[in-house]
């Protein structure tokens, strides 16, 4: 079990490494300015202020990472990749701008809150860009990807950026 999960890491590795050297021509499009910053993202659960409570457990298995910087007119990006997830499900994709004080909510329609939906496919890949317009004092973003709760279960897998991505 141990070499199939870091065969899988290395594996996951590869397809971020990809998206990287990839980000050129999708920066062409509009998608994120040269200056954006890769963040990998880890099953860690975050609260909107982005601080990690106690005894909440991974869930997740996948690899992720997110491209996030800024588009023309005040926008926030990011371009968000997962791989070894559940194949053929939806995942939530949320781009959450920082400061945030710790009793606001970060769902979707919140200000500073951008999201989208996240598909994979038969193999458990998945991209998606999710943008919103940036807030005049914020100074940086993250990313949050959460998936459906299996039977029985409250939460979902979720992935949450390691750090917060400043915005230029």
């Amino acid at each position: 079990m141990y070499q199939s999960k870091g065969l899988a890491s290395a594996a996951a590795l590869l397809l971020a490494a990809a998206s990287v050297v990839g980000a050129g021509p999708a920066a062409a499009d509009g998608l994120a300015t040269p200056g954006a910053t890769f963040v990998p993202l880890s099953s860690i659960f975050r609260n909107c202020d982005f601080v990690r409570p106690h005894w909440v457990s991974a869930t997740g298995f996948g690899s992720a990472s997110a491209l996030i910087g800024t588009t023309g007119a005040n926008q926030v990006t990011a371009q968000v990749n997962l791989a070894i997830a559940e194949p053929n499900t939806r995942y939530t994709v949320r781009l959450i701008q920082v400061p945030r004080a710790g009793n606001r909510t970060c769902t979707a329609g919140d200000p500073g809150v951008a999201f989208g939906d996240l598909l994979t496919d038969g193999n458990g890949i998945g991209t998606a860009t999710v943008e919103g317009p940036r807030l005049q004092d914020a100074s940086g973003a993250w990313v949050s990807i959460d998936g459906p709760p299996k039977p029985g279960r409250v939460i979902g897998e979720f992935y949450t950026s390691e750090v917060i991505a400043p915005l230029g």
